[in-house]
């Protein structure tokens, strides 16, 4: 479910958004995400919590260049194939313990 601005609703049980400190860049510099409704196994996952439709955004903070993204859809038994082999790999155990995380820190916050 999202607002009708389209955020998401559940971002402290998903892993809708990353930050600049839990991106992995690749190897060659570049950050890629996987924009997908089931685990793919990449460490850059945004889950689309089971929407067709979303917004997309990008925010750049005081950065030194602002490269234009691109997009493109890959079949998911295509997706290894269509990434650099460097391009860092996440367990589903470590994937849970990662949102796990995720959520005791938003409900750390609104006690604070």
């Amino acid at each position: 479910m999202c607002s009708h601005f389209r955020e998401a609703r559940d971002y402290h049980l998903r892993q809708t958004s990353l930050n600049g400190h839990q991106a992995q860049i690749d190897e060659d510099g570049i950050f890629r995400a996987v924009i997908s409704h089931g685990d793919p196994g990449i460490a850059n996952w945004l889950d689309a919590g089971g929407h067709e439709q979303g917004l997309l955004a990008i925010r750049y903070y005081e950065p030194d260049s602002t490269p234009i993204p691109t997009m493109r859809r890959v079949k998911l038994t295509e997706l290894r194939d269509s990434l650099p082999a460097s391009t860092p790999a996440i367990s589903a155990d470590r994937h849970q313990k990662t949102l796990r995380d995720r959520a005791w820190a938003v409900a750390r916050l609104g006690r604070e």
